[in-house]
């Protein structure tokens, strides 16, 4: 029998056999406000100097619920943003949107990743505007 006081005292809901009552819906690996210093714009001048790009990666994986408690067992967002800074000082985009496709890679490369959503924004590049950007969506195939 399951000492439920004891249960709700340590967070865990479980049912009278001990089995979890939830199973995990959605898991998203967030990754907000990175800024990236990059190369990127239709221009070739623009492209000439390094911009900051403000990034934003939504990262929704298949992780089961009581699994294993440890990184290994889910995306590292570190790593994540080591690879997307390492990726921005090799390459130059003439698009937003083909950036947007690489960070998206490497996002997929972490297995338990199905989907990925990537807001990139220029701020400051228009008058008036706080900022511009594109947002994409890329699922697994």
């Amino acid at each position: 029998m399951v000492d439920e006081t004891r249960m709700f005292r340590l967070g865990v809901r479980a049912t009278s056999k001990g089995a979890p009552m939830m199973i995990a819906e959605k898991t998203e690996i967030l990754i907000e406000g990175l800024t990236l210093h990059c190369r990127v714009g239709v221009p070739k001048e623009e492209r000439g100097a390094v911009q900051p790009i403000l990034v934003t990666l939504r990262c929704e994986t298949e992780l089961p619920v009581g699994g294993r408690d440890h990184l290994d067992a889910t995306v590292n967002y570190a790593t994540i943003v080591r690879e997307a800074q390492a990726l921005v000082e090799v390459r130059r985009f003439v698009l937003l949107e083909r950036l947007a496709e690489a960070l998206a890679d490497i996002c997929f490369v972490h297995a338990p990743v199905i989907r990925v959503q990537v807001k990139l924004l220029k701020p400051r590049k228009l008058r008036d505007c706080e900022a511009v950007g594109v947002e994409r969506t890329f699922i697994r195939s």
